[in-house]
């Protein structure tokens, strides 16, 4: 029996589909999809851990400068407070004033109004005092007064501890009406 071209192509077609359903591959593909999804869940879950360490890192870096920053509070809490290191006191702060504008050549035509220091707690039971002084002129140009008040500000032992509290510059015909309070705070005596 000779096989003609026909009947062989057909018996090779039936073996190759007798091969195929003896090897599925639908079987092989169930499983390589299941690893798949395996390793990208993996893939995914380590990325989520790395987050969630790189978040850890943080907040334990964030814990110890609120540790470090509260043993520095506590550690200036223990410290005594030195009012007259902050605060020292100023017993000639009236006088001082009132001789500012003669030592720097500032000249009104009538001398200064300067009053006696006056003193408010600052608040209820504090250990420091608002000393006060004020001062007028009147029919004096505003550039003499406002030196005068520069002058004040940069005196030597009173430079970065006097304030101006209160000023009031009232035009006259002959000049300026100026009224002003000095003031600083220093311990109480």
């Amino acid at each position: 029996m000779t096989r003609t071209a026909q009947v062989e192509a057909q018996l090779s077609a039936m073996a190759a589909a007798a091969d195929r359903t003896n090897r599925p591959a639908s079987l092989l593909n169930i499983p390589l999809l299941l690893v798949l999804g395996a390793l990208l869940l993996a893939a995914w879950e380590f990325r989520d851990m790395q987050a969630q360490r790189a978040m850890l890192r943080r907040e334990q870096e964030r814990v110890q400068k609120v540790t470090l920053l509260t043993e520095q509070i506590a550690a200036e809490r223990k410290k005594e407070l030195n009012v007259q290191t902050l605060y020292p006191p100023a017993p000639f702060f009236g006088s001082q004033v009132d001789e500012i504008w003669k030592s720097q050549g500032i000249t009104f035509r009538e001398s200064p109004s300067v009053g006696a220091v006056t003193k408010a707690d600052v608040f209820v039971g504090s250990p420091v005092v608002r000393s006060e002084v004020a001062c007028s002129v009147s029919s004096e140009p505003v550039e003499s007064v406002v030196a005068w008040i520069q002058s004040i500000q940069e005196h030597e032992y009173l430079k970065g501890r006097v304030f101006v509290s209160q000023i009031l510059l009232t035009p006259l015909p002959t000049g300026w009406r100026a009224a002003f309070r000095v003031g600083l705070y220093e311990p109480k005596s």
